[in-house]
């Protein structure tokens, strides 16, 4: 994805070291080559759809459109994002890029070999039926027996759009290799008893021709290629398993889906065993389950003593007949682990300033029962991320105005005075990020523009 120039650089990016006149005093030689401000700018759909169409189609300035936030390089804490945003930096002259993409929903092919088949989840992994699927221009249908959207018999290289609970996904599709139905029918027969028996002569044949083809060009005897090739006595299931938590502590409940089909892509409808086990010692829980409906798989259990803190353990999906060879596995971590104990608050006495005003800040910690901790430290940084006016002919503007470092009153809201005298004479929209702490060991970010 190209670059814009330095003119962009001047003009659109949020921040860094902005000089309007370079001197002869040597100010050069204190500015850092690089910014330690991301802005981020976020897009339309549409928009990120052509970037992912054409990657050398270039970023413009219309792009940035919809400033959402800055952090910083160092401490890189964000507000949360969803959709498609644009991450922009500079590095000496240059600007620096980068399209990102926050979704909760995402897309699982099933491959059987014939059809695209496209299975839409959500963060939880409930699968999605009211998605909307299009594949070059055309919208896949929702087939209730497999749960997915297919279009039959397709091999094609395409751009895949998905839409679901008010969000948007792009994917490239690329195309297998078309198997022509004579072959696949081949392969199919030849696989079976009867099949590797009768295709003997042919395979032989092959292996021969390859034998004496590579041998008198390449002079490459290889006798390896008769030897007896083992048969694979088993074949690999497919689908995924996914939990409700990352982790879990004592008392969670730990809810387990799995979609599983066969090597082919075949929903399976047969009970199945489920095993809770660490490190491949006796199964801690073990049971059986019935599918909910074609290849959809649940169940669920409370976290208590039987289970030992900080360690993992492994689900297993294995069949009746054989419970030692696991279809699928799937690990999660189990720890006595403590939500956070205190809340912090930080902002300004306004949200725009004039030359000569008062800046205040107030920040303040709280614990669960709505006490102002005790022992709480905030330090702040304020930096410029952007300069639209200068006020004299000559301004330097440095890539860190303040910091600065305060204990919280322990008596109720703690008050900020801003130094002005810190802010060159420009206008601009300055941003601070203050990092709260406790002798806990809790740290919180916090930021605010104005």
């Amino acid at each position: 994805m190209k670059k814009s120039n330095y003119i962009c650089v001047l003009k659109y990016l949020i921040l860094i070291l902005f000089i309007l006149i370079k001197t002869e005093t040597g100010f050069s030689q204190n500015i850092k080559p690089y910014s330690e401000i991301t802005a981020v700018y976020k897009i339309t759909d549409e928009e990120a759809k052509e970037l992912f169409q054409d990657d050398e189609l270039e970023i413009t300035e219309a792009h940035f459109h919809n400033f959402i936030d800055t952090f910083s390089n160092l401490y890189p804490q964000r507000q949360p994002l969803k959709g498609y945003y644009l991450f922009v930096r500079t590095i000496r002259e240059e600007l620096e890029i980068q399209l990102q993409s926050f979704n909760t929903i995402s897309a699982v092919v099933l491959n059987n070999q014939r059809d695209l088949t496209v299975q839409v989840m959500d963060s939880l992994g409930n699968i999605l039926k009211n998605a909307e699927v299009i594949f070059r221009k055309s919208k896949l249908k929702y087939d209730k027996t497999i749960q997915a959207f297919q279009k039959k018999k397709t091999h094609k290289s395409g751009f895949l759009t998905i839409k679901a609970n008010g969000e948007t996904v792009f994917y490239k599709v690329h195309g297998n290799r078309k198997i022509s139905l004579l072959k696949k029918r081949y392969f199919r027969f030849r696989s079976t008893k009867l099949g590797w028996v009768l295709t003997t002569p042919f395979r032989w044949g092959r292996k021969g021709w390859y034998f004496f083809k590579h041998g008198i060009k390449y002079h490459r005897w290889n006798w390896g290629i008769f030897r007896r090739q083992k048969k694979r006595k088993g074949k690999s299931h497919r689908g995924y398993i996914v939990l409700n938590q990352p982790k879990y502590q004592p008392g969670d409940t730990v809810k387990i889906k799995g979609y599983l089909t066969t090597h082919k892509g075949k929903p399976l409808t047969e009970d199945l065993r489920i095993e809770i086990y660490r490190n491949y010692r006796k199964p801690i829980i073990s049971t059986f389950v019935s599918p909910k409906s074609k290849g959809a798989y649940t169940y669920e259990f409370v976290l208590g003593d039987s289970l030992q803190l900080d360690k993992n353990y492994t689900i297993a999906f294995s069949k009746k007949k054989k419970p030692h060879a696991h279809i699928m596995r799937h690990r999660f971590y189990y720890e006595d682990y403590q939500l956070d104990e205190v809340e912090y608050s930080f902002e300004s006495n306004q949200k725009e300033y004039s030359e000569g005003e008062k800046i205040i800040l107030f920040a303040e910690g709280k614990d669960k029962n709505n006490w102002t901790i005790p022992d709480g430290k905030v330090e702040i940084v304020a930096t410029p991320i952007g300069v639209s006016h200068f006020y004299d002919d000559q301004v330097l503007v440095p890539d860190t105005l303040w910091r600065h470092t305060q204990a919280l009153d322990s008596r109720g809201v703690t008050q900020i005075i801003f130094p002005t005298e810190k802010i060159p004479k420009i206008k601009t929209t300055i941003n601070i990020q203050a990092k709260f702490s406790n002798s806990n060991g809790e740290l919180h970010t916090k930021n605010l523009n104005f």
